[in-house]
């Protein structure tokens, strides 16, 4: 409690120094005054006795920087009157001062802006409940491995997964698709997927308005229904709080809106545009039927509790190999890939950010060695001051600390605008190539 007393009366007489300066001023003349006033008393003249008082009370300025010492917070007047000193000196160079913050800045700017995005792709989670049990499903046929590692998955397979699987909770078939948004004024080209029902337990959204698409995901007709994003409700819309059950003319079809995606749901980016709208899958003969054959769509799976990556790969290859066998008479092998939703966004990006990142340390060492070169080659030349200083009494500790703050001021400086440049790179990237989880 005492030590917290004295701090208070220390940072109170820091704060009120000038009326505390005065206090101290009055309080010591007042006592020089009465040492002068015994001395006249004692048989002194004027002049002799304010002498002989000026003597015996010692030097005015000595009891001050005491008493200062005693009541304020002397490490903060001492840090506050170097870093007045330092931007003196930083003004005095301007080339040099300007030198050193655009170099910090472009180094330190580039390596935060990486770094940002190696944060946001990598090594942030996706922004789905439960991410880790996301998973993307890909099919592998051997005998048409040619044509790559593995193919989109074929609709009437997904249907036999949901039918047949106990490993996944819920899964999602999804297909992009686009139309001409018609009378809004001008026509406007929109992207969308059709989605099945189960994509909004998938990725665990709700609807901000309305509700989700009704039913389950057996081949029946589509029910001429559409959910917005929060940005085309806004943008095209007008956010009108009246939009349920309006009719939009979107390609020739007039399609109800049920609801409106929430503004923090970004759609996973696995299509080449980000969709802006959804619609239901378009269930037909011909894309409801288990074979091998149409495979177009991408599947999105969320994992059951307490069942492993490589368990419900085998169970989904056990249905692979009966419809394969029944398709093609044992012609064709058929097996399902699991893939984690989030490497399947990320992809072959994931190597080249990392190198990215790399190159980008290296280039702020060599930026902090032409700085530190820098540094030494301007401060050589104060080689009178520092002896100066010295030679007033002024410690090694003292004189450290002085370029120690410059250095910091320098770095202050630099950091600033460094991140002022990444936001700015942030910033036309995600104009041009936006990344909905960064």
């Amino acid at each position: 409690m005492n030590h917290l007393r004295e701090w208070w009366k220390r940072a109170a007489g820091f704060f009120h120094k000038e009326r505390r300066d005065a206090e101290l001023e009055e309080e010591l003349a007042s006592h020089l005054e009465m040492l002068v006033e015994e001395n006249v008393e004692q048989g002194m003249g004027p002049e002799e006795a304010r002498r002989a008082a000026r003597i015996a009370f010692g030097g005015g300025e000595q009891i001050k920087e005491v008493v200062r010492e005693q009541r304020g917070l002397p490490f903060l007047e001492s840090l506050i009157a170097d870093v007045r000193f330092g931007l003196r000196m930083l003004r005095k160079n301007p080339g040099f001062t300007a030198t050193a913050i655009l170099t910090l800045a472009l180094g330190i700017g580039a390596n935060t802006a990486i770094f940002s995005a190696v944060n946001g792709i990598l090594l942030r989670p996706l922004p789905f409940a439960r991410p880790a049990q996301l998973y993307a499903i890909h099919e592998f046929v051997p005998q048409f491995s040619a044509f790559g590692p593995s193919i989109p998955v074929n609709g009437g397979n997904f249907l036999a997964w949901k039918k047949e699987s106990d490993a996944f909770s819920s899964m999602a078939l999804i297909d992009a698709e686009g139309a001409g948004l018609l009378g809004m004024g001008r026509p406007q080209w929109l992207y969308g997927a059709a989605v099945t029902p189960g994509f909004f337990s998938v990725f665990g959204v709700r609807p901000f308005m309305g509700r989700a698409f009704s039913g389950g995901d057996e081949p029946i007709e589509a029910k001429p229904e559409i959910i917005l994003t929060h940005w085309l409700w806004r943008e095209e819309f007008h956010s009108d709080p009246n939009i349920l059950g309006k009719i939009v003319e979107l390609g020739g079809r007039g399609l109800t809106v049920v609801g409106v995606l929430p503004a923090n749901f970004g759609f996973p980016r696995i299509l080449t545009h980000d969709p802006q709208y959804l619609v239901p899958f378009p269930w037909a003969q011909w894309n409801s039927k288990p074979g091998i054959g149409t495979h177009d769509y991408f599947v999105v799976a969320r994992l059951r509790e307490g069942t492993r990556p490589k368990q419900a790969e085998a169970e989904l290859d056990a249905i692979e190999s009966r419809i394969a066998e029944k398709d093609s008479g044992g012609q064709f092998n058929l097996y399902a890939i699991l893939t984690p939703l989030k490497t399947e966004i990320v992809g072959s990006t994931r190597q080249a950010l990392w190198m990215l990142t790399v190159a980008a340390g290296l280039v702020l060492l060599v930026v902090c060695a032409n700085l530190a070169n820098l540094l030494l080659t301007k401060n050589s030349t104060r080689v009178r001051e520092v002896a100066l200083r010295s030679a007033f009494g002024a410690g090694r500790w003292r004189l450290a600390r002085q370029f120690f703050t410059e250095t910091l001021l320098l770095a202050s400086a630099g950091g600033f605008l460094g991140v002022i440049f990444a936001k700015f790179a942030l910033w036309r990237s995600l104009r041009t190539h936006p990344l909905e989880f960064l």
